[in-house]
């Protein structure tokens, strides 16, 4: 990653494919896009979609890496070009927490 930014900062046009999501198609759609390059894809989830309380997809972030390999595998992309991130909020994820706790049980 130190190369790419090296270049970018020389004023060359270059990058990696980077999106934030847990929908498989998104996923799939940017492992597809670098699938025959030596490039490196991002995939990122944020502390709402995945938290240590499964976030509102259920995942935890283990949960989200062995997801997110499978759809790899999958389509055939290699794991070690792979570079997995997430949003870290626990405040977040705290309140989310907190309010579905609420809404489960309204009168706590």
């Amino acid at each position: 990653m130190k190369h790419l930014i090296q270049q970018h900062k020389q004023g060359l046009d270059i990058g990696i494919c980077s999106v934030c999501s847990a929908h498989p198609m998104v996923i799939e759609a940017a492992l597809r896009f670098d699938l025959n390059t030596e490039r490196k894809v991002l995939i990122e989830a944020t502390s709402n979609q995945v938290n240590q309380y499964g976030g509102y997809t259920g995942m935890k972030p283990e949960d989200f890496r062995d997801y997110v390999k499978g759809i790899a595998a999958k389509v055939g992309f290699p794991v070690e070009r792979l570079l997995l991130g997430g949003t870290i909020s626990d405040q977040t994820a705290g309140r989310m927490n907190q309010l579905n706790r609420r809404w489960k049980n309204p009168g706590s």
